[in-house]
């Protein structure tokens, strides 16, 4: 499935077709797969997709950049044999809205794309939509957008997601970036396969507890092995844990303050202790530095093997109507929760 996604995807994302998917990456919405890709053989962050097969043997394919800014929509047929490098006028609409034209470039030969504009409206058109058309050398192509809400918000969040984890570590909202000698904790942690499995099993009882639907979890990229044992991706919701099984509660979240604090540099910083239940302590933060704003929760309990659990959960907004002066959606930012 994960050749299948990138043979799509590699005409959406630069001119030069070369992309790489990200490991475990992927999620399933729907009928739509979703994953990330960088840019070949590097570890830069270059797009996410979203990708759907019709009976008709068709794919319906939606790539956003690492902006957030720049969207593409990808068709492909393995039996199609188009002139490569061909371009082809078009008229795309989405249930009765009024067609826009556009230009479809040919790639490989079972292959067109278009660049759709940057605005919010149409991103919200094909969210609540349910039919999509595109008009093109005399006949008219539908795609039914079923779960098509869920998917582009995957996708969008996907795109956030990745951006954000690929900024330097000291404006990182993941990364606690260990602690100094003069701290009582230090947060970084190993690679334990034993612990990465119990934090996974950890993170999906939770999840699923506080009834928080279409999350995957899994153990951590390399960059962040160091940080959690599990993390996970979720509508609206990105996070992860750390097992700590010699540091309390109570020291955990000091040492996440400190680091939190840190990471904000020269940004302005504020945290408030937040009602918990089951002894578990909760603290909220904002940081607002040149990087953006970003709303983390820092959630630390007894682990039942001993010491404490540090859970971190980042807050994500979806796309909202645009100001009158710019319309187009820039991706995800944090806000406050």
């Amino acid at each position: 499935m994960r050749m299948l996604i990138a043979v799509c995807v590699l005409a959406l994302s630069s001119l030069d077709l070369h992309a790489d998917a990200i490991p475990r990456s992927e999620v399933q919405v729907g009928n739509w797969q979703i994953a990330a890709y960088t840019f070949e053989h590097t570890s830069q962050f270059s797009h996410c997709v979203a990708s759907t097969r019709y009976v008709s043997g068709t794919r319906l394919t939606f790539a956003i950049d690492a902006s957030g800014s720049t969207w593409r929509v990808g068709l492909s047929n393995d039996a199609w044999q188009l002139p490569a490098g061909g371009t082809y006028p078009i008229r795309y609409f989405v249930d009765r809205d009024v067609p826009i034209s556009a230009t479809a470039k040919v790639i490989p030969p079972n292959m067109a794309v278009f660049e759709l504009p940057s605005s919010s409206v149409l991103f919200q058109h094909f969210k609540s939509g349910r039919t999509f058309f595109i008009n093109a050398i005399g006949q008219t192509f539908s795609f039914d957008l079923t779960s098509s809400s869920k998917a582009l918000a995957m996708t969008l969040q996907c795109t956030t997601y990745h951006r954000m984890t690929a900024t330097a570590p000291s404006t990182n909202p993941f990364a606690s970036g260990g602690a100094s000698s003069q701290d009582s904790v230090n947060l970084v942690v190993s690679p334990d396969p034993n612990l990465q499995q119990e934090a996974i099993s950890i993170l999906n009882s939770a999840l699923s507890s506080a009834n928080v639907s279409g999350f995957n979890v899994a153990v951590p990229p390399p960059e962040f092995q160091n940080v959690f044992h599990a993390t996970f991706i979720a509508p609206g919701l990105v996070g992860g844990i750390a097992l700590l099984p010699s540091v309390g509660a109570q020291g955990a979240i000091e040492a996440s303050l400190t680091n939190a604090s840190r990471g904000c540099g020269n940004g302005s910083f504020a945290s408030a202790r937040k009602p918990s239940e089951n002894a578990a302590i909760m603290i909220s933060t904002i940081c607002k530095n040149e990087k953006g704003e970003f709303a983390v929760d820092y959630v630390a309990g007894p682990r039942n093997l001993g010491g404490s659990n540090l859970m971190t959960l980042i807050h994500l907004q979806q796309p909202s109507p645009t100001s009158p002066e710019k319309d187009g959606f820039n991706g995800a930012d944090m806000k406050p929760y």
